[in-house]
């Protein structure tokens, strides 16, 4: 397990296509990164870096990240998904399995694009819910069903 900073870049650099986002991960901050961490100064982080948030895991954070985008996947060497910031941004956001933290997100975000990150985040987070529930209760459907095959085989 190795701490990382996992970042979204948009549009990656060398394309001009506004739909392609790219997912970077760092050992540590870019050097121009850590000499400016004031938000008010725009942080400098590369160019068309609009997302760094930092993990425990940073494997296993790309592993959940390109779970969340897996049918959006353009090329998986690249590490470049076809999807809307907001909801690459939301993707992260959601992640409860992993302990992680939002490093910086661009200002030039504005509000409207926050909320639907808000709301995309919380959607994930129910049909993650929704999911494990549905898990538990064939787990414990599972069981019922050997328990009763026991029982029925000892009588």
């Amino acid at each position: 397990m190795k701490a990382g900073y996992l970042a979204i870049e948009s549009p990656p650099i060398g394309t001009d296509d506004p739909g392609l986002i790219k997912i970077l991960s760092w050992d540590e901050l870019p050097h121009e990164a850590t000499q400016n961490q004031d938000e008010a100064n725009h942080a400098n982080y590369p160019k068309n870096v609009h997302y760094v948030a930092q993990f425990n895991d940073i494997l296993a954070a790309g592993m959940h990240f390109h779970n969340g985008l897996r049918r959006q996947l353009v090329d998986i060497n690249e590490k470049t998904y076809r999807a809307e910031l907001t909801h690459a941004i939301a993707v992260i956001e959601a992640e409860s399995d992993l302990r992680h933290e939002r490093i910086w997100m661009d200002p030039a975000i504005d509000q409207n694009d926050l909320e639907a990150i808000n709301q995309d985040a919380d959607k994930i987070r129910s049909k993650k819910e929704k999911i494990n529930l549905l898990i538990k209760i064939l787990g414990i459907f599972a069981v019922a069903l050997l328990i009763f095959n026991a029982v029925t085989s000892v009588i």
